[in-house]
């Protein structure tokens, strides 16, 4: 960053060592202050080559599509994982627990930020452009008066300004000018939403900062903004797991997530004898435009819940599961309460190693997913059955919502290869295209 003035390149090294911490997690979150992570902060990792690589792609793509940014400009950079699900699927806005983990790959933003008086002519004016998107520079106002728009991506940027105008002081407006790049395949069940909101939130935290205004201080604010952007602007009535684990997860871990209390607790995922394999079946999905089965099966959940007379489904027993009458529903109940048990047993078998006893857990979510919650497809049948088949594979399910995206492998370290040839030459004999495979582990 050569044409950074000093002032511009003192508050990029002040506070992106600060992100960088915050995204990679080189200490555990929930026993470290804010002032912590600024004493403590490491950038010097193998693992973060990758997104030095967005970095340069975000900046360049900046300065090709807005301007030059030549010393004149207050310059922030933000980045934010994408994270694959490795058990409990549909139990987050259930209040049951989840695994996740982080990856690798994720959304960096890069851009100019100003916070200005009201009555400046710029005042509100925000311009996003992204590589993903190649359709030119969206421009909207940022005000209390806001609402959704026509063009789906960039309500997720909306919707998490939204929630940040309350941090501002009075009479003063946010200015500014993004572009984004990602790594993370759109529609595969990586959580892009995610790590697109957890980066503009921690982009405009950074910005904030950079004017001496005061953030929050409670790290689960940012989840929480994240998750409310997307219920409010997307129409997405999502839990809390994708937003927690991309802003908070420690490094090399998966965390076992109480979606009901909001706390976790991390699930060691360092073994170098094994491997974490995902496989875009290139069957795409949309939760909020394509989807629309997502908030069926919300609402499913919690006419369950109402029949039985708990708060939520995190509260029902297997015994509860025969007072339901209604088969869909009675269906939808057994998934989301055997899945909690088997997200449990999972932890546990990680914590000692026991990867085969994981893998069954993990074949025993795809079941139910694909039988009771009927959010699976036949390409994602494929792939698991095709996993299932190959020696070294402990276990393999679908991840995400469903209705497409990926599935999700444990598997031996050794075996990576035999199992990439075989989902590939398996899933083209049946579908005439090759899945698209990311070998990956916990960020």
């Amino acid at each position: 960053f050569a044409k950074m003035s000093k002032k511009n390149f003192t508050l990029f090294c002040y506070f992106f060592p600060l992100y960088l911490s915050l995204a990679f997690k080189a200490i555990h979150p929930l026993t470290c202050s804010r002032q912590s992570y600024l004493k403590h902060s490491k950038i010097i990792e193998n693992s973060i080559s990758p997104m030095y690589d967005l970095l340069n792609k975000a900046k360049a793509g900046f300065e090709s599509t807005f301007y030059s940014t030549n010393g004149q400009h207050h310059t922030y950079a933000s980045f934010a994982p994408g994270r694959v699900n490795l058990i409990g699927e549909h139990t987050d806005y259930n209040q049951g627990f989840v695994l996740p983990c982080d990856l690798e790959f994720g959304t960096v933003i890069y851009g100019v930020g100003k916070i200005v008086s009201s009555s400046e002519e710029d005042s509100g004016k925000i311009r996003v452009a992204s590589e993903n998107r190649k359709n030119g520079i969206h421009l909207f106002e940022a005000n209390f008066e806001m609402s959704p728009g026509e063009i789906h991506w960039v309500n997720y940027i909306k919707g998490v300004i939204f929630e940040y105008l309350a941090d501002l002081p009075p009479k003063k407006s946010f200015t500014i000018d993004i572009y984004i790049a990602s790594s993370v395949p759109i529609g595969a069940g990586l959580s892009s939403s995610a790590s697109l909101t957890v980066s503009i939130a921690t982009f405009l935290e950074a910005l904030l900062e950079g004017n001496g205004i005061e953030i929050s201080n409670d790290i689960k604010t940012k989840p929480r903004r994240c998750r409310a952007a997307e219920h409010k602007f997307v129409g997405t009535p999502c839990g809390i797991m994708d937003q927690f684990v991309s802003a908070l997860a420690p490094s090399k871990h998966a965390i076992l997530l109480d979606c009901l209390s909001e706390t976790f607790e991390p699930v060691p995922l360092d073994d170098p004898l094994l491997a974490i394999l995902i496989a875009d079946s290139r069957v795409t999905h949309s939760l909020a435009e394509r989807s629309n089965q997502y908030p069926v099966r919300v609402s499913q959940c919690e006419s369950a819940a109402k029949i039985l007379g708990v708060e939520s489904l995190r509260n029902a027993t297997e015994k509860d599961i025969e007072r339901i009458d209604d088969p869909i529903i009675k269906s939808r109940a057994r998934h989301v309460i055997t899945e909690n048990e088997r997200c449990i047993k999972f932890a546990d078998a990680l914590k000692a190693k026991n990867y085969v006893e994981a893998g069954k857990a993990m074949f025993q979510s795809h079941s139910s997913l694909r039988d009771d919650y009927e959010v699976s497809v036949p390409e994602l049948d494929c792939l698991v059955d095709i996993a299932s088949s190959v020696d070294g594979v402990f276990g393999s399910r679908l991840t995400g919502a469903g209705f497409g995206g990926c599935t999700v492998s444990l598997v031996k370290a050794d075996k990576v290869e035999d199992l990439t040839s075989k989902l590939k030459s398996g899933y083209k004999e049946r579908y005439g295209i090759e899945p698209n495979i990311f070998v990956t582990k916990a960020g």
